[in-house]
Protein backbone atom coordinates (compact mmCIF):
# COMPACT_ATOMS: atom_id res chain seq x y z
CA UNK A 1 0.00 0.00 0.00
CA UNK A 2 1.48 3.62 -0.97
CA UNK A 3 2.24 6.00 2.19
CA UNK A 4 -1.24 7.73 2.37
CA UNK A 5 -1.20 11.40 2.67
CA UNK A 6 -2.57 14.40 3.64
CA UNK A 7 -4.09 16.38 0.61
CA UNK A 8 -4.85 20.38 0.50
CA UNK A 9 -7.27 21.71 -1.97
CA UNK A 10 -7.08 25.21 -3.38
CA UNK A 11 -6.41 27.35 -0.71
CA UNK A 12 -6.99 31.04 0.05
CA UNK A 13 -4.14 33.11 -0.66
CA UNK A 14 -3.75 33.89 3.25
CA UNK A 15 -3.27 29.72 3.80
CA UNK A 16 -0.06 28.71 3.25
CA UNK A 17 0.60 24.98 3.55
CA UNK A 18 3.75 23.96 5.08
CA UNK A 19 3.80 20.49 5.67
CA UNK A 20 1.75 16.85 5.41
CA UNK A 21 2.21 13.82 6.55
CA UNK A 22 1.18 10.71 8.41
CA UNK A 23 0.36 11.06 12.02
CA UNK A 24 0.18 7.91 14.54
CA UNK A 25 -1.10 8.13 18.15
CA UNK A 26 0.46 5.48 20.99
CA UNK A 27 -0.39 5.46 24.57
CA UNK A 28 2.15 3.56 26.74
CA UNK A 29 0.46 1.79 30.42
CA UNK A 30 1.82 2.27 33.70
CA UNK A 31 4.40 0.45 34.99
CA UNK A 32 4.28 -3.25 35.54
CA UNK A 33 0.73 -3.34 33.94
CA UNK A 34 0.17 -5.04 31.06
CA UNK A 35 -3.17 -3.07 30.11
CA UNK A 36 -5.01 -0.12 31.10
CA UNK A 37 -8.43 -0.21 32.47
CA UNK A 38 -9.05 3.12 32.35
CA UNK A 39 -7.33 6.88 31.95
CA UNK A 40 -5.65 6.73 35.02
CA UNK A 41 -3.61 3.61 34.35
CA UNK A 42 -2.29 5.26 31.38
CA UNK A 43 1.25 6.40 31.65
CA UNK A 44 2.25 8.55 28.35
CA UNK A 45 0.14 9.94 25.33
CA UNK A 46 2.58 9.91 22.47
CA UNK A 47 2.54 11.28 18.64
CA UNK A 48 4.42 10.62 15.95
CA UNK A 49 4.81 12.81 12.78
CA UNK A 50 6.38 11.73 9.69
CA UNK A 51 6.50 14.00 7.09
CA UNK A 52 5.88 13.92 3.56
CA UNK A 53 8.93 13.56 0.95
CA UNK A 54 11.46 13.50 3.59
CA UNK A 55 12.63 9.89 5.80
CA UNK A 56 12.34 11.62 9.52
CA UNK A 57 10.30 10.80 12.34
CA UNK A 58 9.42 12.51 15.45
CA UNK A 59 8.35 10.94 18.50
CA UNK A 60 6.32 13.54 20.64
CA UNK A 61 4.94 13.30 24.46
CA UNK A 62 1.73 15.11 24.60
CA UNK A 63 1.31 16.71 27.86
CA UNK A 64 -1.65 15.56 30.60
CA UNK A 65 -1.85 12.40 28.36
CA UNK A 66 -4.76 14.26 26.35
CA UNK A 67 -4.76 15.83 23.19
CA UNK A 68 -6.14 19.54 23.65
CA UNK A 69 -10.67 19.77 23.57
CA UNK A 70 -11.84 21.24 19.98
CA UNK A 71 -15.51 20.91 20.93
CA UNK A 72 -15.53 23.04 24.10
CA UNK A 73 -15.44 20.33 26.83
CA UNK A 74 -12.07 20.10 28.90
CA UNK A 75 -9.36 22.22 28.42
CA UNK A 76 -8.49 23.71 25.07
CA UNK A 77 -4.58 23.69 25.63
CA UNK A 78 -1.76 21.02 25.99
CA UNK A 79 2.17 20.69 26.28
CA UNK A 80 3.96 18.77 24.05
CA UNK A 81 7.91 17.86 23.65
CA UNK A 82 10.04 16.18 20.74
CA UNK A 83 11.54 13.09 22.47
CA UNK A 84 12.84 11.08 19.78
CA UNK A 85 13.71 12.52 15.63
CA UNK A 86 15.18 9.79 13.37
CA UNK A 87 15.72 9.32 9.79
CA UNK A 88 14.84 5.38 10.27
CA UNK A 89 11.28 4.60 11.58
CA UNK A 90 12.81 1.37 13.42
CA UNK A 91 14.83 4.07 16.12
CA UNK A 92 11.94 5.37 17.14
CA UNK A 93 9.69 2.58 17.04
CA UNK A 94 12.22 1.25 19.35
CA UNK A 95 11.75 4.12 21.71
CA UNK A 96 8.12 2.61 22.22
CA UNK A 97 8.93 -0.95 22.93
CA UNK A 98 8.76 -2.46 26.87
CA UNK A 99 11.35 -1.20 28.84
CA UNK A 100 13.24 -2.99 32.69
CA UNK A 101 13.76 -0.62 34.82
CA UNK A 102 16.12 -1.13 38.09
CA UNK A 103 14.93 0.14 41.32
CA UNK A 104 16.49 0.50 44.76
CA UNK A 105 13.76 -1.36 46.80
CA UNK A 106 11.42 -3.55 44.53
CA UNK A 107 14.14 -4.93 42.10
CA UNK A 108 13.54 -4.58 38.31
CA UNK A 109 10.45 -3.18 37.13
CA UNK A 110 8.45 -3.53 33.64
CA UNK A 111 7.42 -0.68 31.65
CA UNK A 112 4.73 -1.85 29.62
CA UNK A 113 5.11 -1.87 25.62
CA UNK A 114 3.28 1.42 23.82
CA UNK A 115 -0.19 0.53 22.50
CA UNK A 116 -1.54 1.57 19.27
CA UNK A 117 -4.34 3.88 19.64
CA UNK A 118 -5.02 5.53 15.54
CA UNK A 119 -3.71 6.62 12.70
CA UNK A 120 -4.47 9.09 9.94
CA UNK A 121 -2.92 12.17 7.72
CA UNK A 122 -1.99 15.40 9.03
CA UNK A 123 -1.06 18.88 7.84
CA UNK A 124 0.76 22.14 9.46
CA UNK A 125 -0.65 25.53 7.80
CA UNK A 126 0.21 28.88 8.11
CA UNK A 127 -2.71 31.50 8.19
CA UNK A 128 -2.31 34.71 9.17
CA UNK A 129 -0.14 35.48 12.59
CA UNK A 130 -0.72 31.40 13.63
CA UNK A 131 -0.03 28.16 12.34
CA UNK A 132 -2.23 25.33 12.81
CA UNK A 133 -1.77 21.35 13.11
CA UNK A 134 -4.88 19.69 11.70
CA UNK A 135 -5.40 15.76 10.96
CA UNK A 136 -7.54 13.43 10.26
CA UNK A 137 -8.05 10.06 11.87
CA UNK A 138 -8.23 6.64 9.27
CA UNK A 139 -8.19 4.19 11.73
CA UNK A 140 -10.15 3.59 13.71
CA UNK A 141 -12.91 4.68 11.52
CA UNK A 142 -15.05 5.94 14.77
CA UNK A 143 -13.50 7.33 17.64
CA UNK A 144 -14.52 5.49 20.72
CA UNK A 145 -13.66 5.42 24.12
CA UNK A 146 -10.41 4.77 24.16
CA UNK A 147 -10.02 7.89 22.02
CA UNK A 148 -12.87 9.71 23.40
CA UNK A 149 -10.50 9.40 26.59
CA UNK A 150 -7.24 10.97 24.76
CA UNK A 151 -8.94 13.76 23.05
CA UNK A 152 -8.21 11.84 20.00
CA UNK A 153 -11.03 13.12 17.50
CA UNK A 154 -12.27 11.95 14.00
CA UNK A 155 -11.02 15.14 12.76
CA UNK A 156 -8.69 17.57 15.20
CA UNK A 157 -7.43 21.01 14.62
CA UNK A 158 -4.97 22.87 16.73
CA UNK A 159 -3.02 26.20 16.49
CA UNK A 160 0.59 25.10 17.24
CA UNK A 161 3.56 27.68 18.96
CA UNK A 162 6.97 26.70 19.43
CA UNK A 163 8.75 27.94 22.22
CA UNK A 164 11.85 29.97 22.53
CA UNK A 165 14.50 27.42 24.14
CA UNK A 166 16.52 30.34 25.64
CA UNK A 167 13.34 31.94 27.09
CA UNK A 168 13.85 31.96 30.77
CA UNK A 169 10.98 30.50 31.84
CA UNK A 170 10.87 28.40 34.79
CA UNK A 171 7.99 26.22 33.12
CA UNK A 172 8.70 23.09 30.55
CA UNK A 173 11.86 21.02 30.61
CA UNK A 174 14.95 21.94 32.23
CA UNK A 175 17.97 23.70 30.18
CA UNK A 176 19.88 20.46 29.89
CA UNK A 177 16.99 18.81 28.00
CA UNK A 178 15.86 21.44 25.80
CA UNK A 179 16.89 21.91 22.00
CA UNK A 180 19.85 23.33 20.93
CA UNK A 181 18.96 24.87 17.61
CA UNK A 182 20.70 26.00 14.57
CA UNK A 183 21.02 29.61 14.29
CA UNK A 184 18.76 30.32 10.98
CA UNK A 185 15.70 28.96 13.55
CA UNK A 186 17.01 30.64 16.85
CA UNK A 187 17.09 33.76 15.34
CA UNK A 188 13.47 33.74 14.05
CA UNK A 189 12.08 33.83 17.63
CA UNK A 190 13.64 38.06 17.91
CA UNK A 191 13.65 37.92 21.59
CA UNK A 192 9.74 36.18 21.96
CA UNK A 193 8.85 33.47 24.01
CA UNK A 194 6.86 31.91 21.64
CA UNK A 195 6.32 31.87 17.51
CA UNK A 196 3.98 29.96 15.36
CA UNK A 197 5.62 26.98 14.29
CA UNK A 198 6.85 28.09 10.53
CA UNK A 199 8.90 26.13 9.56
CA UNK A 200 7.89 23.13 11.15
CA UNK A 201 11.97 21.72 10.99
CA UNK A 202 11.34 22.85 14.21
CA UNK A 203 10.44 19.65 15.35
CA UNK A 204 13.22 18.37 13.78
CA UNK A 205 15.43 18.41 16.77
CA UNK A 206 15.41 16.71 20.29
CA UNK A 207 14.34 19.04 23.02
CA UNK A 208 11.75 21.30 20.98
CA UNK A 209 8.64 22.25 22.77
CA UNK A 210 5.64 23.56 21.54
CA UNK A 211 1.97 24.78 22.96
CA UNK A 212 -1.09 23.05 21.10
CA UNK A 213 -4.43 24.79 21.54
CA UNK A 214 -7.91 23.44 20.50
CA UNK A 215 -9.40 25.52 17.46
CA UNK A 216 -13.27 24.93 16.90
CA UNK A 217 -15.12 22.05 14.82
CA UNK A 218 -15.47 23.39 11.41
CA UNK A 219 -11.70 25.54 11.54
CA UNK A 220 -10.27 23.32 8.30
CA UNK A 221 -12.86 23.68 6.20
CA UNK A 222 -13.16 27.44 6.56
CA UNK A 223 -9.82 28.07 6.31
CA UNK A 224 -9.49 25.85 3.28
CA UNK A 225 -7.69 22.79 4.78
CA UNK A 226 -9.14 19.32 3.74
CA UNK A 227 -7.51 16.06 4.76
CA UNK A 228 -8.29 13.15 2.23
CA UNK A 229 -8.51 9.45 4.04
CA UNK A 230 -8.49 6.63 3.38
CA UNK A 231 -10.35 3.39 4.19
CA UNK A 232 -7.88 1.07 6.22
CA UNK A 233 -7.77 -1.94 8.01
CA UNK A 234 -5.62 -4.12 9.68
CA UNK A 235 -3.85 -5.55 7.25
CA UNK A 236 -3.53 -2.26 5.38
CA UNK A 237 -2.27 -0.04 8.75
CA UNK A 238 0.82 1.62 8.18
CA UNK A 239 1.24 1.88 12.10
CA UNK A 240 2.55 -1.66 11.26
CA UNK A 241 3.85 -0.87 7.71
CA UNK A 242 5.62 2.01 7.91
CA UNK A 243 6.91 2.28 11.30
CA UNK A 244 7.48 -1.70 11.46
CA UNK A 245 5.62 -2.19 14.38
CA UNK A 246 6.23 -5.58 16.31
CA UNK A 247 2.58 -7.08 17.06
CA UNK A 248 4.66 -9.65 19.69
CA UNK A 249 5.69 -6.58 21.60
CA UNK A 250 2.50 -4.05 20.53
CA UNK A 251 -0.73 -6.33 21.27
CA UNK A 252 -3.22 -5.14 19.50
CA UNK A 253 -5.26 -8.10 18.03
CA UNK A 254 -7.16 -10.87 20.22
CA UNK A 255 -4.90 -13.82 21.34
CA UNK A 256 -1.44 -11.51 21.02
CA UNK A 257 -1.52 -10.87 24.69
CA UNK A 258 -2.66 -13.94 26.59
CA UNK A 259 -5.18 -16.78 25.72
CA UNK A 260 -8.98 -15.74 25.98
CA UNK A 261 -8.06 -12.08 25.90
CA UNK A 262 -9.41 -9.27 24.04
CA UNK A 263 -8.27 -5.97 22.20
CA UNK A 264 -7.89 -2.31 22.74
CA UNK A 265 -7.48 -1.23 19.55
CA UNK A 266 -8.51 -3.85 17.11
CA UNK A 267 -11.28 -6.01 17.52
CA UNK A 268 -11.80 -9.38 17.85
CA UNK A 269 -12.50 -9.85 13.77
CA UNK A 270 -9.61 -7.54 13.09
CA UNK A 271 -10.26 -4.63 11.88
CA UNK A 272 -9.32 -1.52 13.85
CA UNK A 273 -11.57 -1.03 17.14
CA UNK A 274 -12.40 2.14 19.11
CA UNK A 275 -12.18 0.77 22.98
CA UNK A 276 -16.04 -0.70 22.96
CA UNK A 277 -17.23 -3.90 22.50
CA UNK A 278 -18.07 -4.67 18.90
CA UNK A 279 -21.17 -6.88 20.27
CA UNK A 280 -22.64 -9.19 23.03
CA UNK A 281 -21.26 -12.38 21.96
CA UNK A 282 -17.39 -10.57 22.20
CA UNK A 283 -17.99 -9.00 25.43
CA UNK A 284 -18.71 -12.39 26.61
CA UNK A 285 -16.27 -13.67 25.71
CA UNK A 286 -13.72 -10.61 27.26
CA UNK A 287 -13.91 -8.74 30.61
CA UNK A 288 -15.59 -5.94 30.70
CA UNK A 289 -12.44 -3.75 30.91
CA UNK A 290 -12.06 0.09 29.17
CA UNK A 291 -8.77 0.37 27.56
CA UNK A 292 -7.81 -3.57 26.87
CA UNK A 293 -8.85 -6.40 28.04
CA UNK A 294 -5.17 -8.09 28.77
CA UNK A 295 -5.64 -9.33 32.82
CA UNK A 296 -4.81 -6.65 35.48
CA UNK A 297 -1.74 -6.79 37.56
CA UNK A 298 -1.37 -5.32 40.91
CA UNK A 299 -0.47 -1.39 40.87
CA UNK A 300 2.59 -1.14 42.34
CA UNK A 301 3.33 2.94 42.85
CA UNK A 302 7.07 4.04 41.33
CA UNK A 303 9.50 4.49 44.64
CA UNK A 304 11.86 6.57 42.54
CA UNK A 305 14.61 4.40 41.89
CA UNK A 306 17.28 4.84 39.00
CA UNK A 307 17.39 2.21 36.21
CA UNK A 308 17.18 2.10 32.25
CA UNK A 309 14.32 4.29 31.49
CA UNK A 310 14.92 6.85 29.19
CA UNK A 311 14.25 10.19 30.50
CA UNK A 312 11.13 10.37 29.78
CA UNK A 313 10.22 7.52 31.57
CA UNK A 314 11.57 9.08 34.47
CA UNK A 315 9.30 11.89 34.73
CA UNK A 316 7.17 11.63 38.04
CA UNK A 317 3.88 9.78 36.94
CA UNK A 318 1.60 12.45 39.38
CA UNK A 319 3.14 15.31 37.35
CA UNK A 320 3.35 13.56 33.54
CA UNK A 321 4.69 17.07 31.82
CA UNK A 322 7.16 18.66 34.31
CA UNK A 323 6.11 22.61 34.61
CA UNK A 324 3.62 21.64 31.91
CA UNK A 325 0.76 23.41 33.55
CA UNK A 326 2.70 26.38 34.45
CA UNK A 327 3.86 26.66 30.97
CA UNK A 328 0.24 26.46 29.76
CA UNK A 329 -0.64 29.14 32.63
CA UNK A 330 2.53 31.46 30.58
CA UNK A 331 0.81 30.81 27.69
CA UNK A 332 -2.71 31.79 28.76
CA UNK A 333 -0.77 35.51 29.96
CA UNK A 334 1.20 36.03 27.15
CA UNK A 335 -0.39 34.71 23.86
CA UNK A 336 -2.25 37.94 22.79
CA UNK A 337 0.70 38.92 22.63
CA UNK A 338 2.06 36.11 20.69
CA UNK A 339 4.53 38.13 17.92
CA UNK A 340 5.43 40.75 20.17
CA UNK A 341 9.08 40.56 22.05
CA UNK A 342 9.17 39.30 25.41
CA UNK A 343 10.77 42.21 27.91
CA UNK A 344 14.23 41.39 29.48
CA UNK A 345 14.30 39.89 32.57
CA UNK A 346 13.64 42.19 35.43
CA UNK A 347 16.77 43.65 36.98
CA UNK A 348 18.53 47.04 38.43
CA UNK A 349 19.53 49.65 35.65
CA UNK A 350 22.01 52.39 36.93
CA UNK A 351 24.56 55.03 35.50
CA UNK A 352 27.45 55.02 36.72
CA UNK A 353 29.66 58.42 36.64
CA UNK A 354 32.28 59.95 38.38
CA UNK A 355 31.91 63.51 40.07
CA UNK A 356 34.16 66.48 38.37
CA UNK A 357 36.74 66.01 41.17
CA UNK A 358 37.78 62.71 40.78
CA UNK A 359 37.07 61.99 44.00
CA UNK A 360 33.51 59.46 44.46
CA UNK A 361 31.39 57.82 42.55
CA UNK A 362 27.89 58.13 41.89
CA UNK A 363 24.96 55.57 41.17
CA UNK A 364 21.80 56.39 39.73
CA UNK A 365 19.17 53.66 39.84
CA UNK A 366 15.28 54.46 38.70
CA UNK A 367 12.94 52.74 41.28
CA UNK A 368 8.99 53.87 40.33
CA UNK A 369 6.72 53.57 42.82
CA UNK A 370 9.68 52.58 46.14
CA UNK A 371 10.21 54.23 49.07
CA UNK A 372 13.21 54.75 51.34
CA UNK A 373 12.23 51.35 53.60
CA UNK A 374 12.05 49.28 50.45
CA UNK A 375 15.82 49.66 49.37
CA UNK A 376 18.61 48.22 51.27
CA UNK A 377 22.45 49.02 50.33
CA UNK A 378 25.28 47.45 52.14
CA UNK A 379 28.87 47.95 51.46
CA UNK A 380 32.53 46.49 51.30
CA UNK A 381 35.46 47.72 50.48
CA UNK A 382 35.50 48.12 46.81
CA UNK A 383 31.99 46.87 45.99
CA UNK A 384 28.57 48.16 46.99
CA UNK A 385 24.73 45.92 46.97
CA UNK A 386 21.46 47.47 46.08
CA UNK A 387 18.81 45.37 46.84
CA UNK A 388 14.97 46.06 46.25
CA UNK A 389 11.76 44.71 47.89
CA UNK A 390 8.41 45.78 47.14
CA UNK A 391 5.96 45.89 49.62
CA UNK A 392 2.38 44.51 48.55
CA UNK A 393 -0.45 47.05 48.37
CA UNK A 394 -3.45 45.91 50.13
CA UNK A 395 -4.80 47.87 46.77
CA UNK A 396 -3.48 45.38 44.93
CA UNK A 397 -5.44 42.98 46.07
CA UNK A 398 -9.00 43.43 44.10
CA UNK A 399 -7.12 44.13 40.95
CA UNK A 400 -7.35 41.77 37.77
CA UNK A 401 -4.20 43.10 35.95
CA UNK A 402 -4.24 42.70 32.11
CA UNK A 403 -0.50 43.54 31.73
CA UNK A 404 1.62 44.20 34.01
CA UNK A 405 5.50 44.86 33.38
CA UNK A 406 6.61 46.72 36.48
CA UNK A 407 9.01 44.06 38.37
CA UNK A 408 7.59 43.28 42.10
CA UNK A 409 9.92 40.56 42.90
CA UNK A 410 13.00 41.80 44.99
CA UNK A 411 16.08 42.18 43.15
CA UNK A 412 19.52 42.55 44.01
CA UNK A 413 22.62 43.84 41.93
CA UNK A 414 26.20 44.23 42.89
CA UNK A 415 28.49 47.01 41.57
CA UNK A 416 32.46 47.02 42.09
CA UNK A 417 34.15 49.25 41.52
CA UNK A 418 38.23 49.72 40.58
CA UNK A 419 39.72 51.47 43.59
CA UNK A 420 39.06 51.11 47.47
CA UNK A 421 36.13 53.12 48.54
CA UNK A 422 35.08 54.97 51.57
CA UNK A 423 32.43 53.22 52.95
CA UNK A 424 32.36 55.43 56.31
CA UNK A 425 31.03 58.43 53.98
CA UNK A 426 28.62 56.98 51.39
CA UNK A 427 25.29 58.86 51.14
CA UNK A 428 21.83 57.59 49.64
CA UNK A 429 18.79 59.46 48.65
CA UNK A 430 15.48 58.81 46.88
CA UNK A 431 13.60 61.41 45.05
CA UNK A 432 11.30 61.20 42.59
CA UNK A 433 11.82 57.87 41.88
CA UNK A 434 15.62 57.74 41.25
CA UNK A 435 18.07 56.16 43.76
CA UNK A 436 21.27 58.10 43.90
CA UNK A 437 24.16 56.94 46.34
CA UNK A 438 26.92 58.71 46.78
CA UNK A 439 30.61 56.67 46.74
CA UNK A 440 33.48 58.23 47.66
CA UNK A 441 36.87 57.31 46.95
CA UNK A 442 39.27 56.13 50.12
CA UNK A 443 42.01 58.56 50.32
CA UNK A 444 44.30 55.62 49.27
CA UNK A 445 42.34 55.48 46.03
CA UNK A 446 41.60 58.70 45.18
CA UNK A 447 43.20 60.88 41.81
CA UNK A 448 46.03 63.13 42.94
CA UNK A 449 47.44 66.17 40.72
CA UNK A 450 51.53 66.15 41.46
CA UNK A 451 52.73 69.12 40.20
CA UNK A 452 56.10 68.95 38.74
CA UNK A 453 59.30 71.34 39.95
CA UNK A 454 61.62 72.64 37.77
CA UNK A 455 65.24 71.54 39.20
CA UNK A 456 67.38 74.54 39.19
Amino acid sequence: MAKTQASQPRAPAKVRGRERGNIYFFYRPKIDGQAAESFDDVQRLYMILSPRGRDSYRLLIIGGKRLPAVDGRGDRKAWAFVEKVASQAQEVEDELDPKSRLTKTRGERQIPAARPAGEGVYTVVRHSHHTHLAYALELPPEPGEVQRALNIVEEGNYIVAVKNPKARMASGLDETRRATLPKPLQNLFRGRRFIPLDPPKFLDHEGTEILLVGARKGAPAELGIELDREQETEATAEIFSDLGMEKALHPTARGEVGVGQGSSLISVSGTYASGRRESPEAGARTRATWFSCAPRRERISDDGGHGTASPSERIQEASPMPGGADMVQQWNQIHPTLDRPALPSPRLTSDIYETAGGDAFVLEIPVPGLSAEDVTIEATSDAVTVATRRREEESDSGRRYIQREQPVQPMSRLFEFPVEIDTDNIRATLEHGILRVFVPKAAAGRRRVIKVWQAA
